[in-house]
């Protein structure tokens, strides 16, 4: 199932749903379920066992994983769980509410650049795996 525009409802997942656009209360990914998001989303993102969310964009909120969520984008929030696997994309952005850092090949976050500007992650961009809390390249 393909969607675009605004979601004001928390999205409860449980095949494989892409959303082009806003998620504003978050929601759960039911084992099995897939998310495809391209956008933003706030609020709590519960991924069961057995279920996958690909963010790419802004993540606002806390994240309760035990299955598979890689990251493209900017990450504004907390890991508030993680038995399952939470991959990153180099350059992506990792915002707490004491930090701010931008994600390396070596896993370590360095501070954004002052000049602004973006980086470009593509599919090809190098993944890192959040291991307690820090990250590793994934080779």
């Amino acid at each position: 199932m393909f969607e675009s525009g605004v979601v004001d409802i928390p999205l409860e997942v449980e095949g494989e749903f892409t959303l082009a656009g806003v998620a504003r209360r978050g929601g759960i990914v039911r084992s099995g379920g897939a998310l495809w998001l391209s956008g933003v989303m706030h609020g709590e993102l519960v991924v069961e066992q057995g279920a996958q969310a690909d963010i790419s964009g802004t993540f606002h909120g806390e994240l309760f994983n035990s299955g598979r969520v890689l990251i493209s984008g900017v990450f504004a929030g907390s890991v508030a769980r993680n038995d399952g696997e939470v991959l990153a994309r180099v350059g992506s952005v990792f915002k707490s509410a004491s930090n701010v850092g931008v994600l390396q090949r070596d896993g370590s976050l360095a501070p954004p650049p002052r000049s602004g500007g973006s980086t470009v992650i593509t599919t090809d961009t190098p993944v890192c795996r959040l291991v307690g809390e820090r990250f590793e390249p994934v080779i």
